[in-house]
């Protein structure tokens, strides 16, 4: 399938090229080409589409970002942690996932995320007041940065054993943040994570949130990841206008039915 979408934002050009066929219950590999001011580069991502996927209801939107571990040119190595990994056996998963790849030796680019959201919310059918971003540990990092560069477009945040600004906290005061970290982690120390929430609270953020895993060190993902209360949690929260607002409302599907067994919710203490 050869789409012909081009969009000119903010200096930002996104071509998608060939890619298989994008058919729901499934994961897709795909790549986007995207020009940022005079920088072209290939985005290379998973997109999975919910089973219940039908192009007539709007459906919840996540971005999922990688560790530094993933990095590199074999897409199939996003798929070892987190959403990627468990939509291959969770075919009514209730998002719209995204799962992009970071080149190696190099960092989570906020713009070129920001192009490939842009372009996945125009081109498939998304709930825009619905948009979410999660990440682990390097991914965590590019969390805090997409939020904080991008304020406006996530109506929540989940950011695992990473860090940003605290500089930033102002910026992200009204975004529902649940951030996760390992209390014995020795490669991001949790004081990263404990520094973010403590700046949005100082900054009279009432939304931000900390669950620290007692002698659990760099892997806190899996355990936050196996949790339904976590995708519970996302989806009770939707931005009051959409970042990119259509003509029309839709009323947002209720948590119950996104949710088909919220009852199978391993507890993560908080």
């Amino acid at each position: 399938m050869k789409i012909t979408f081009i969009a000119l934002l903010a200096l930002c050009f996104c071509l998608p090229v060939v890619g298989a066929d994008i058919k729901p219950g499934t994961q897709t590999a795909q790549e986007l080409k995207v020009k940022i001011g005079t920088k072209e580069a290939s985005v290379h991502y998973w997109i999975f589409l919910p089973k219940s996927y039908d192009k007539k209801k709007s459906l919840p939107l996540m971005l999922f970002l990688h560790g530094a571990g993933e990095r590199g040119d074999n897409l199939n190595q996003v798929k070892k942690w987190g959403p990627p990994k468990r939509v291959s056996e969770k075919v009514d998963f209730p998002f719209v996932v995204i799962s992009p790849q970071c080149p190696k030796n190099k960092r989570w680019d906020v713009a070129q995320l920001h192009s490939l959201v842009t372009h996945v919310a125009t081109t498939h059918k998304i709930d825009r007041s619905r948009m979410y971003c999660t990440g682990l540990s390097m991914g965590g990092y590019g969390t805090w940065a997409m939020i904080a560069k991008y304020p406006k477009l996530f109506a929540a945040a989940v950011p695992i054993c990473g860090g940003g600004d605290p500089a930033t906290a102002k910026k992200i005061i009204g975004i529902p943040i649940w951030a996760f970290h390992g209390g014995a982690d020795r490669v991001v120390p949790p004081t990263r994570s404990q520094a973010m929430i403590d700046a949005i609270h100082k900054a009279n953020g009432q939304n931000a949130k900390l669950t620290i895993y007692p002698g659990v060190n760099h892997n806190s993902w899996t355990r936050t990841y196996s949790n339904e209360k976590v995708y519970e949690w996302m989806l009770s929260h939707a931005q009051v206008k959409p970042a990119n607002p259509t003509k029309g409302k839709q009323a947002p599907r209720p948590i119950r039915e996104l949710l088909k067994r919220p009852k199978d919710n391993p507890k993560v203490g908080f």
